[in-house]
């Protein structure tokens, strides 16, 4: 499981690191352009992104301090994250039928109060927002799958 916290912020300068341009960022000590960060689920592990430096080397998504990778690696953190939600609800859907109804209730209401929470909380503007926004959704998402579980063990005593 990837847990990805951030570990930077946006600089003052637009997001430039250790004296790149606007709209570049620092890594193995040269500025690469913000469009140089790639998801490339195939060639590196889970939690790692491509940057095209020439090398076209695999960057873990805990090491990078740039706000557009950052984003990058939050979304993919949660697709990651919702694929594992729909699993367990569709599990839960399927072995606990007769609560059926009652689970669909509570997930309509529980995509409701997640996307309120995340609203409330995100208010940050700027190239940081779309890296907020997937931290929220990652952290509701995470609890749900918990609270998933509690009424699987509720419902069906395992």
């Amino acid at each position: 499981m990837l847990a990805l916290v951030l570990v930077a912020s946006p600089a003052p300068d637009g997001g430039a690191r250790a004296g790149c341009p606007a709209g570049s960022a620092a890594w193995k000590g040269d500025c690469l352009e913000e469009d140089a960060w790639t998801q490339d689920p195939v060639g590196c592990p889970d939690g790692m992104i491509v940057a095209h430096d020439g090398g076209a080397a695999c960057v873990k998504c805990g090491d990078l301090e740039a706000q557009q990778p950052l984003n990058l690696c939050l979304g993919m953190e949660a697709k990651r994250v919702d694929r594992a939600l729909n699993l367990a609800y569709q599990a839960l859907a399927h072995d606990a039928a007769a609560h059926l109804a009652e689970l669909r209730m509570q997930e309509r209401a529980w995509i409701k109060k997640r996307d309120a929470t995340c609203a409330d909380e995100v208010d940050v503007g700027g190239s940081a927002e779309a890296g907020e926004l997937a931290s929220c959704q990652i952290r509701e998402t995470q609890k749900r799958i918990a609270e998933l579980a509690a009424l699987r063990k509720k419902w069906l005593g395992h």
